[in-house]
């Protein structure tokens, strides 16, 4: 008797269903001969379908992507488990050298945060200076004189050096580039004093 082998070549359910029960059927009533030929007739469809060799290599494919380049003896979850193991010691200094370095970076950032901020607060000084009212010492007037006298929008502007002691008692913008200070200048508590561009010989105290 000659066993239907043709249901592997149906795609529908329906289909599969219909031929699998015949061939159950079929088997019942086969001799064992039969039988086994049929079996080999069904592993020799699925290697037509899988491709002999396939399954196989798809696992070593697999294994290989997870393996990557370690070497031999790390090549395993187990030998890397071992070598924790073995190594602890070694392994929580590495951890703990880790977590000290995180620690100096987030410290490192927020050193770097503070200094952004204060090169932005010196641009924004400087910008904000370009936009004042540039006045100069007068005839006859001393340079604490044009300091004292220096009214709200506007910025002193100093282009030769100062050798005598000066005293800032409100809020001044003093633009000297190039200009060098060599005498005391005295700045009162609280008080916003911005000198643009100049060089500093002499002592600058806060009183």
């Amino acid at each position: 008797m000659a066993i239907e082998k043709t249901f592997l070549d149906y795609t529908g359910l329906q289909a599969y269903d219909s031929k699998l029960k015949d061939w159950v059927k079929a088997l019942q009533n086969a001799s064992t001969s039969e039988v086994t030929g049929g079996l080999q007739a069904q592993i020799d469809a699925l290697n037509e379908l899988v491709g002999e060799g396939t399954v196989d290599e798809r696992v070593a494919a697999a294994v290989a992507s997870i393996v990557d380049s370690a070497p031999e003896t790390f090549d395993t979850l187990k030998e890397v488990a071992s070598w924790i193991k073995e190594h602890g010691e070694a392994a929580a200094a590495l951890i703990q050298t880790v977590a000290d370095q995180g620690q100096e970076i987030v410290a490192l950032d927020h050193k770097i945060d503070e200094v952004a901020d204060s090169i932005q607060a010196i641009s924004g000084t400087y910008i904000d200076a370009l936009f004042l009212e540039a006045v100069t010492v007068a005839e006859g007037q001393t340079i604490q004189d044009a300091i004292d006298t220096l009214g709200e929008g506007q910025k002193l502007v100093l282009t030769e050096d100062v050798a005598e002691d000066l005293t800032i008692n409100h809020d001044a913008v003093i633009e000297a580039d190039g200009v060098t200070f060599s005498g005391k200048i005295t700045v009162a508590q609280g008080i916003a004093a911005t000198v643009i561009g100049a060089t500093f010989t002499g002592e600058v105290v806060v009183a």
